[in-house]
């Protein structure tokens, strides 16, 4: 009896070692049949097509690891490039077992600053038009979902507003400012709203119904003497 269960067993090992590999199919089952689900890690994605030697190690069933890590460490799988985002966070937070590419990064776990990983080679990082400045990414940046509707962050900035204020990187001049060639913060104190600003007239002395017409600035009352002199 005992000698004919040894052959059954032989011959089993022959057959699975002549059939190849064990491949679990598209329904998370191996050829030999075992529904992988029951073990409490479905095979899905590119875990489907992959040798059970590479997870199984010598034979080894029980125990196995399942933690992403524990087998995307470099050794035995392919783990973090070289230019991988710093994250303390696990695999499968971003990635899925369909695909490593292109994942959709969980920022709740990052690790340094924004700009670590948005350089333009790992993440996109500032464009060609961005506004100059060396501010870190989270001054005005404050969602991780869009880089639109970022605040600037105006702090420490007290001249030369025109660099970005020029009516493309940032609103500039309307069309109805007042004609002049002085900077903005001349007039333009506060970084939150443009209205309030108080002109300066130093240096004016002559041309004031230029800008003192009515539109631009406060021109000549109905009630006002009738002539047709300089305002100066």
């Amino acid at each position: 009896m005992q000698a004919a269960r040894y052959l059954v067993s032989a011959l089993l090992v022959l057959v699975v070692v002549a059939a190849g590999p064990i491949i679990p199919d598209a329904i998370g089952q191996t050829a030999g049949g075992f529904d992988h689900t029951g073990t409490g890690f479905p095979l899905t994605g590119a875990h489907r097509t992959v040798d059970c030697a590479s997870c199984h190690v010598s034979g080894r069933f029980k125990g196995t690891p399942q933690p992403c890590a524990a087998c995307h460490n470099g050794s035995r799988a392919i783990g973090k490039s070289l230019g991988h985002p710093s994250t303390g966070d696990r695999c499968e937070a971003c990635h899925t077992t369909g695909r490593w590419r292109n994942p959709r990064y969980d920022h709740a776990e990052a690790i340094g600053t924004c700009a670590s990983c948005h350089d333009g080679r790992k993440a996109p990082g500032k464009h060609a038009k961005h506004v100059a400045t060396i501010a870190p990414c989270e001054s005005c940046h404050m969602s991780t979902a869009t880089f639109a509707l970022a605040r600037m962050n105006h702090a420490g900035l007290a001249t030369n507003c025109a660099s970005c204020h020029n009516g493309k990187t940032a609103t500039g001049k309307p069309t109805g400012h007042i004609v002049t060639t002085a900077a903005c913060e001349t007039c333009h104190k506060s970084t939150t709203t443009f209205a309030g600003a108080r002109m300066d007239h130093t240096g004016i002395s002559s041309g004031c119904a230029s800008c003192h017409n009515g539109k631009t600035a406060m021109g000549k009352p109905t009630g006002h003497i009738v002539t047709t002199a300089a305002c100066e």
